[in-house]
């Protein structure tokens, strides 16, 4: 959010200088067009990061539901065959932890992703 004010800001003066003093108008049309594109990209990425931490919380939990019948059927070979996949959701979480504690990519990382634990 810290960022959506900034670019908002930023555009703001921008646009007040290229309205206000002509030396302006060529440089200050170029960086209200950046901030402009940067602003509607931040708020789209934002705006889905939620959506997206649902979706892979809901493709793990019957992932999950699928592993528990694997196991529960006792068929070993189809045991073995998903525990590959366990490794790929541990290290897909892993990263979004990862992610979602670095400044800048850290926005567009749902904080829920915090509070998921590791599949066994």
């Amino acid at each position: 959010m810290i960022t959506l004010i900034v670019l908002i800001a930023l555009f703001s003066i921008f646009l007040y200088l290229t309205i206000n003093y002509e030396d302006f108008d060529v440089p200050g049309f170029i960086l209200c067009c950046i901030f402009g594109v940067w602003i509607v990209f931040h708020s789209v990425f934002f705006a889905i990061s939620s959506y997206s931490q649902n979706l892979f919380v809901e493709k793990r939990n019957a992932f999950e539901e699928t592993l528990k019948n694997a196991r529960e059927s006792g068929n070993d070979y189809e045991t073995a065959a998903i525990v590959k996949d366990v490794a790929q959701w541990n290290v897909e979480l892993a990263e979004n932890k990862f992610y979602n504690k670095t400044f800048y990519i850290g926005q567009y990382i749902d904080d829920r992703v915090e509070y998921l634990e590791p599949i066994k």
